[in-house]
């Protein structure tokens, strides 16, 4: 079978991982859009929280969670991956019980998420907080470095023989994959990126193993497009799915996504949170 995964952010990433793993022939194409989310988002790994009025949705999130501590182990790197619990708190303790109730009620299916306690003085645990909060501990709670699980994720699949390509993909509405080479970029259509050749090459920013996807030159696309054979092509780009797209999915399904601002800030703790 031959998959054109488009987008190798997480989603991407990990589409073109299991599917090398079971013997498909995957080739990745990422257009090096700027704003990707893997890289910007907070790796916060606590899907029992959340979406009490979507089950299918949690059911998701909620085997995601439960996939990483056996991922850590089977791509043996440093993901940057850790259960240190999370605080969810409130300024009226009356403001808990709903999210109380939901993990009461999730906590026989999801025993992973530990025994959610009260925290009176929050504060005691994470300084930055107010003195008037109140909280609910989930120890079970973890976080992780999303470049570094894409990362780990692409080297391992291109080990299992996927291909990671820069270009501009776009996937038209009767199901053909079009891309357009960078111009003057590092990679060709011709020339895949082979991270396995160098996997301990360190990074600009430190020694962790240098991610397969290089950085684009500024220009996108020139001259006409390379049409893609494939027997699947899972679109995985998120926000930056409209343009390549076009608005549409292959049988006239839109494509309604769009990019979000938001901030966020880390702090480094010497122990997980504790009660």
């Amino acid at each position: 079978m031959r998959v054109v995964v488009i987008g190798s952010g997480i989603v991407g990433a990990s589409a073109a991982y299991y599917l090398s793993g079971s013997g498909a022939s995957v080739t990745v194409v990422d257009g090096g859009y700027q704003g990707e989310a893997t890289q910007a988002g907070a790796g916060i790994v606590c899907p029992w929280v959340d979406h009490p009025e979507d089950d299918d949705w949690y059911q998701l999130t909620r085997e995601g969670a439960r996939l990483y501590p056996d991922l850590v182990e089977e791509l043996g790197e440093d993901i940057g991956y850790a259960k240190v619990g999370a605080l969810l708190v409130a300024e009226d303790p009356a403001d808990l019980e709903p999210v109380r109730a939901l993990l009461r009620r999730r906590h026989a299916a999801a025993p992973e998420m530990g025994d959610v306690v009260d925290v009176a003085t929050p504060a005691e645990l994470f300084p930055p907080l107010s003195d008037t909060l109140s909280a609910l501990l989930v120890p079970g709670a973890a976080r992780v470095d999303g470049r570094s699980v894409r990362d780990a994720l692409l080297r391992a699949a291109v080990a299992q023989g996927a291909q990671v390509r820069m270009g501009a993909a776009t996937l038209t509405p009767d199901g053909q994959v079009l891309v357009h080479d960078p111009v003057g970029g590092p990679v060709t259509w011709d020339d895949h990126i082979a991270p396995d050749e160098s996997p301990d090459r360190p990074a600009a920013r430190g020694d962790r193993p240098a991610s397969p996807l290089q950085e684009p030159s500024a220009g996108q696309s020139a001259g006409s497009p390379r049409r893609q054979q494939h027997d699947a092509a899972p679109e995985q780009q998120g926000a930056a799915s409209g343009t390549p797209l076009d608005g549409t999915l292959p049988g006239g399904r839109d494509v309604s996504e769009a990019p979000i601002s938001g901030e966020d800030v880390s702090w480094r703790q010497a122990a997980p949170l504790a009660p």
